[in-house]
This record gives structure tokens, sequence and C-alpha cells, in this order.
């Protein structure tokens, strides 16, 4: 065991260390993020520049190893924006998890090895326990961590609180694990306890990397959405003034046609304004009739059947532009994946929108051209761009959830349902007595 020990002891020293050593392999687990061109090539220069310093700075003398670390924690950083499509905070993020990972694996490999010395193992099993505990946590460290950190450019994080909880990390784990160690290796247990102690340490900065970056998304697409619903507010604004036109012409159309002044019929045939009239709802609320007109004549452009069966009265507990967000976005999507589909004869949209007795359910269906993929059981955007789609489905949620109701997503026989159940406010539920 002895020679092999020595074996990898001086693979080790070919790094600089075993430090440098499990910090590059450390970095290997985050392949999946979006790298750029001539990624190995900028790999191997990055590494073999961190090899270059770390022989430097060791032959100047044990006394800088804190600076050392210090020094390759920023080369860390350096190396991700070399080598990764990512900007300086991502990157420090990035660098921090490795370097947080490292020094797990560093102060597990030591505690492993002063709990085998208590034993009467010698301390050159170091390098065999090391690999042992690398085989352990890298596979772990890739299932928790690494596979959910791939696409850089859509995480974000709040810039003031990464750095703080950079600068403390480094500062802790370097100078004072550094100088604690070196006091208590008097004592094995002593030691075990403080490296124990500073493994915890890491593990919680991990969580608070983590922490910070899933705030700071969830706050920025609350921003989105909280945008989004007020743009919806403004169509719905337009959409009414339009509709109120229709609803004028329409009238007055009526009128005339019941003082025999025109022939109603061949008005509503032909012409844009005719076009309209023959696709107005009357649901007996005013926002759903809106929306339901509107999409009612995109179906027809698109050639797309819209049957549609609607209780105003159903719904008329929800703020209209609530009740034309949400019925926009389910109808927008049915549309869009409608269009998709080549036979004609396939392209039916179905909503409904009725009371059952203290509940509002809302179901709008169509069929798919291809399988819906779910996470976590809501509908995965099959846009190419992500990042900056889905929103329609959240905003859904969101206003179904406003009034306490809640929302599922089904695909069964290449027939996609959407069916929201509202609970009916109290004074609603009186009325209809």
């Amino acid at each position: 065991m002895s020679e092999f020990a020595d074996v990898i002891r001086d693979i080790f020293y070919l790094f600089g260390d075993e430090f440098l050593f499990q910090l590059l392999v450390v970095g290997l687990l985050f392949l999946g993020c979006e790298k750029r061109s001539l990624f190995a090539l900028r790999y191997i220069g990055c590494a073999v520049c961190m090899i270059g310093v770390e022989h430097g700075l060791l032959a100047i003398g044990r006394e800088i190893v804190p600076w050392n670390y210090l020094i390759q924690a920023c080369l860390v950083i350096v190396a991700v924006l070399i080598c990764y499509r990512c900007d300086v905070v991502q990157a420090i993020f990035l660098g921090l998890c490795i370097y947080c990972l490292q020094h797990i694996v560093s102060t597990v490999s030591y505690s492993a090895i002063y709990a085998l010395m208590l034993l009467g193992v010698p301390f050159d099993a170091y390098y065999i326990v090391m690999l042992v505990v690398l085989a352990i946590v890298l596979p772990l460290a890739y299932v928790l961590l690494a596979r959910r950190v791939t696409d850089l450019s859509a995480w974000s994080f709040g810039y003031p609180s990464l750095i703080y909880t950079a600068v403390i990390f480094w500062v802790v784990a370097i100078f004072l694990t550094h100088y604690g160690q070196a006091a208590s290796r008097a004592s094995a247990v002593a030691n075990i306890c403080f490296r124990l102690i500073s493994c915890f340490y890491a593990l919680v900065t991990l969580a608070l990397c983590f922490f910070n970056r899933n705030k700071k998304s969830l706050e920025q697409e609350n921003t989105i959405l909280r945008l989004l619903l007020e743009k919806d507010k403004q169509q719905y604004e337009q959409a009414k003034l339009n509709n109120e036109k229709i609803q004028v012409k329409y009238h007055d159309l009526k009128k005339w046609e019941s003082q025999g002044i025109l022939n109603y019929p061949e008005i509503a045939q032909g012409g844009m304004e005719g076009e309209l009239i023959n696709f107005l709802f009357f649901t007996g609320n005013r926002a759903l009739d809106i929306i339901l007109t509107e999409k009612a004549i995109q179906c027809e452009h698109a050639g797309i059947r819209f049957v549609c069966t609607a209780d105003g009265k159903a719904i008329a507990f929800m703020r209209s532009y609530h009740i034309y967000s949400f019925i926009g976005n389910a109808l927008d999507n049915a549309i869009e994946s409608l269009q998709k589909l080549e036979r004609a004869e396939e392209r039916e949209l179905v909503a409904s929108i009725v009371r059952e007795r203290d509940m509002c359910l809302i179901k709008v269906s169509n069929r798919t051209a291809a399988p819906i993929v779910f996470e976590n059981g809501i509908p995965k955007t099959s846009k190419a761009d992500a990042q900056n789609h889905g929103y329609g489905i959240k905003s859904m949620q969101n206003v179904v959830r406003f009034y306490g109701g809640e929302i599922s997503f089904r695909s069964e026989g290449g027939l996609f349902t959407v069916l929201a159940v509202i609970p009916l406010p109290e004074e609603f539920r009186k009325s209809e007595e």
C-alpha cells in the first residue's frame, strides 16, 4: 500500500499538490454548462497556468499557502470566464461552487485519515483515502448539484449578497481553517472535529448560493408576470374599445333592419364589419365576450373550428383583466398548437365555461401535433428559447390561485386539456340560490 500511495502522491505533486488536483477534477463536474469554442484547449491552457502558479508559489515557501489558496480561487473564476459562456457574477457563483466542493473533498479526506490513524493506519494512506472520497463525493455532487447547473445564462444572482458570501467563505475557509488546522494537529480528535465543522461550513455556503439564485430568479419571474398582467390589462382596454365599436355598429344594423331600411343578413356577410359581427359573443360577461370574439375571429382566419359553451355569470366574480388574461392565454396556446396540425379536420378548439354547484369550471381542449412533455405536472414550452417563454402557463396558474382555485393540465391520446376549478365566493353562491 505504501508504494501505491507514493505513486499517487507523485502524481499529485505534478500539479503542485493534491489541492490543485482536486480543484481541476471538481471543475470537470460542470461540463454541462454552455462552453466556449475550443473548450478543451481553453481548459488545458488554464490548468497549465494554474499548475505553474501553484509550483511557483509553493517554491516560495509553505508560509504562503493561505495566499496560494486565495490566488487559486481567483484563478478559478478567471478560468470559468475563459471556458464558459457567462458573466462575472455567474463565474463567481460557479467558481465558488467548485471551491466549496473541493473544500468538502479535502476536509472529508483528512477527517477520514485522522480517524483511521486512531485505529493504527499510517498517514501515508491519505492519498488512497482521498481517491476513495473523490469516487464517493463526485457522483453525489454531480447528481445533487452540478447537473442542475447547466445554462448559466439563465441564472441570475443578487450581486452584493453573492460577493459577500464568496468573500466570507474564502476568508474563513482559507485563513481561519488553515491556521486552525495547524493549531489542532497535536490532537487527531480535535482535527477531525475542526475539519467536519469546516465541511459543514462549505455545505452551508453552497446552500446560501443556491438560495440566493432561487430567490433572485423568483423575484425576476414575479416581476415578469406582473408586467405581463399589466400588458394584458392594456390589451383588454384596447380590445374593449374595439368591441364597443362593433357593438354599436351591430346595434345600428339591427335597428335599421327592423325598420326595413336595409337587409342585415346581406350586410353581415360582406366586409370586415360584417365579418366581425358574425363572431360576436353574448355570454352575459363583457370581458368574456371581448376575448371570445377576438379569439373566434383569430380561429376563423387560422382555419380552426371554435366550439364554445360559455356562461358569463359563472365567472362574474373575476376581475375583467384576469378573465382576459386567463382565457386569452389558454386559447392562444391552443390556437398555436392547432396551427401545427396538418389535417384540417383535427383543427378544433373546444372551450367551456360553466358553473357546477359552487364551483366555476373552465375547460379548454385541443389536439396536438406532438406529445406534450411535462415537468412537475406543468407542460414544458416547445420553443427553443425556454428561458423567455412559458410565462403564459405561470400567469394562468397565478390567476387561478388568486381566486383559491386549482388548475390541471392533461395530455391523453393526442388531446391536451386545461381544466381550472375555482370556488365561487360566498356572495355569488347565495345570489344563485
